[in-house]
């Protein structure tokens, strides 16, 4: 059987990734709101369970996923406090972010859950390669602004800022520009390995600017990672925990691998030089020896193709990124979550993996290393798609996972985005199998969901909003700033986690899987003028329940795990800057300043001054009015005229025929306003709203 051909891992080296963690994010909120918790051992709790603990409690034996109860046994003067809430955790996160990425020039900013970010840094580090004097590297300065050359910091460009990996002394290997060009061609692989750890020195002291930021201006730690991908930096950080931040250093190819075309080729060109003269023969004596010849030429190739697999084991041993990986636990690679991870281990023990117990989300007793798997008798691309592959799972698995195992990410770093993916609430039960439980925890999730579409979905209106009943000619005391949808999600869709039947012997098979039924959101779902509490009864009674029905429609014995609610599938809001259709109220509001430049105004005579040298001339009327924003007319207010009252003449008089045959028009009855007759449901359900 012919050995499947590997394909050449191809190792990422044009980014350069920084990945930031907040030390025990959760009970840093807390710590941050209340500083005398920092010296003493604190656990946040969720349901019964330590979702987090500071490193204080960790100290003490306290570790994340504990039951409460045995948290208490370990360190009986733990401080527990709940955080269940998720809003301050929320707005910390925001705030982190914010600060993170104020300081990226290409917006690739990627929030990970609350408490990890994201960062490519490679345009500003590439930039300042370009500025860094080679002959006095210990005397470099870092530009931070694209526009301002003095904004930024002192640095030793000659030294990695923080740890490294491995731990080796921070030489910087730089090639000589003044070398000849047959010298430069024989250094380009020390050149390619040189030019990366440049890069990543680099990186290492922005992320030790932007984490001393962190610290001095909002008072949180975190530990950072500095590598050329997503995968890499994420797990290189976790080596120096809390406070510190470790950066990958070259090499990462080894040697051999800048030659590896050219081992192939020697072995493609081995078996041609063997097929063709047996080929020659088989024509010339017969069908026996053609049997032996096929024998001979598959023999050949799957020597062909052994001798590729090795030169590729051999050759990609010898590099750091490799034997950084090598020493991680498989489950603990991110990308290979639980379910793969078992199908892996069982795999190579060739049998299922034992659990600890006492764990609540259970770990494995034996640990197998991502190189115990790498160096498993067989182990390729297409043996990871029969073990992993099956129903429900993507094509392709097996090389994304090869992928991983070997210390390559392709996955860039998505742009910030001003507002989520979706927003998604779930809550997790011992117990919960009856419709009114049902129905009262349908309740909770929807009032925490619309709070969460309210928090992240609503902006403040760009322009002020002066409320009808203050327009009297002068200048309202109290203008307020109205809010607006940025974004809209289109989908509900509700998820549960039925709990597994019990076996014989009483105990349950453990089970993560969930079922979801989805449906369109609904249209009262962003109603600005009805109160939560009437939308949650709405959206309990008119959408969750019978979607509820759908997927569990027996009356009574289900048993729930857990709940999630999500708003799903985004889109944006019709904006200035885009968006699905257009805003046609600012369209409205805006038409008479769009038009100005096409009118012709009558010009007035200049007026006499008088011996004060003022001119003798009255205030018009609209100046009195605010031009900060938009005026609310009042029913029958005509005390004050907008500009379109003001006399005027046309430039061309086919506008005004074209106006006088325009018979399809409507002029509302609350602000006057002339529109065609299709877009008048849409303005007075606008007026319905409270605009």
């Amino acid at each position: 059987m012919e050995v499947p051909r590997r394909k050449r891992l191809k190792r990422q080296l044009d980014s350069i990734i920084i990945h930031f963690d907040y030390d025990c994010f959760y009970a840093s909120v807390f710590e941050h709101e209340n500083p005398t918790l920092k010296t003493l051992p604190l656990a946040v709790q969720q349901k019964q369970i330590v979702v987090t603990c500071n490193y204080e409690a960790r100290r003490r034996g306290l570790y994340k996923l504990q039951l409460i109860s045995e948290a208490k046994k370990i360190c009986p003067d733990v401080v527990i406090v709940l955080g269940e809430d998720l809003t301050r955790f929320r707005n910390a996160s925001k705030e982190l972010y914010g600060c993170l990425k104020a300081f990226s020039w290409n917006a690739r900013v990627e929030r990970l859950g609350f408490d990890e970010v994201f960062m490519d840094v490679s345009d500003i580090v590439d930039c300042n390669l370009g500025l860094l004097n080679q002959n006095d590297l210990t005397h470099s300065f870092f530009c931070l602004s694209k526009d301002d050359p003095a904004a930024g910091f002192e640095f030793d460009a000659s030294r990695v800022a923080g740890h490294s990996y491995p731990n080796v002394p921070n030489d910087v290997a730089v090639l000589d520009s003044s070398a000849s060009q047959n010298e430069l061609e024989a250094a380009i692989e020390e050149d390619v390995e040189a030019h990366l750890h440049q890069r990543l020195i680099l990186g290492s002291h922005l992320a030790k600017y932007l984490r001393h930021l962190l610290d001095a201006e909002k008072g949180y730690t975190c530990t950072v990672g500095i590598s050329t991908n997503k995968l890499l930096a994420k797990l290189v950080g976790n080596l120096h925990k809390p406070n510190g931040q470790t950066t990958l250093l070259p090499p990462y190819i080894s040697e051999g691998a800048l030659r590896n075309h050219i081992n192939r080729s020697f072995t493609y060109s081995f078996v041609s030089r063997i097929g063709c003269p047996l080929g020659k023969l088989c024509d010339s004596i017969g069908s026996t020896v053609l049997e032996c010849a096929v024998l001979l030429q598959n023999l050949s190739r799957a020597m062909s193709n052994a001798l590729c697999m090795l030169t590729y084991m051999l050759i990609d041993d010898s590099n750091n990124v490799t034997s950084f990986i090598d020493d991680h636990e498989v489950g603990k690679v991110p990308g290979i979550g639980f379910k793969l991870a078992q199908k892996i281990r069982t795999h190579v023990l060739q049998r299922s993996p034992e659990f600890d117990t006492g764990l609540v989300y259970g770990g494995t007793k034996e640990k197998i290393s991502v190189g115990d798997v790498r160096r498993h008798p067989g182990m390729s691309p297409g043996l990871l798609e029969h073990i992993l592959g099956g129903p429900g799972t993507p094509h392709g698995i097996g090389t994304r996972v090869w992928d991983l195992l070997n210390g390559n990410d392709d996955t860039e770093v998505n742009q910030a985005r001003e507002v989520p993916k979706q927003i998604s609430i779930e809550d997790s039960y011992i117990r919960l199998d009856t419709m009114e439980e049902v129905v009262k925890e349908l309740r909770m999730l929807s009032r925490s969901l619309l709070k969460r579409m309210h928090t992240d979905l609503l902006h403040d209106e760009d322009e002020v909003v002066y409320p009808k009943e203050e327009v009297t000619g002068a200048i309202p005391d109290n203008p307020v700033r109205g809010k607006r949808w940025v974004s809209f999600p289109k989908t509900l869709r509700l998820s549960t986690r039925p709990r597994s039947p019990q076996n014989p012997d009483g105990r349950r098979n453990r089970s993560f899987a969930r079922i979801s039924r989805s449906g369109p959101m609904p249209n009262f779902a962003f109603s600005l003028k009805d109160s939560i509490d009437s939308l949650v009864e709405r959206l309990v009674t008119d959408a969750l329940i019978p979607l509820f029905r759908k997927l569990h429609p027996e009356t009574h014995g289900w048993n729930l795990s857990l709940m999630n609610l999500a708003a799903t599938n985004m889109v944006d809001a019709a904006s200035d800057k885009g968006g699905v259709g257009r805003d046609i109220s600012k369209m409205f509001r805006r038409q008479d300043e769009a038009l100005k430049p096409f009118r012709v105004t009558d010009q007035q005579p200049e007026q006499p001054q008088d011996d004060m040298g003022v001119e003798n001339q009255t205030m018009a009327p609209e100046a009195l009015i605010p031009r900060a924003g938009p005026v609310r007319y009042g029913n029958g207010t005509e005390d004050l005229p907008t500009a379109s009252q003001e006399p005027t003449f046309e430039v061309d008089m086919d506008w005004e025929e074209e106006e006088e045959l325009m018979d399809d028009t409507f002029q509302c009855d609350f602000c006057s306003a002339i529109m065609p007759t299709f877009a008048m449901v849409a303005h007075y359900r606008w007026h319905e709203q409270g605009q």
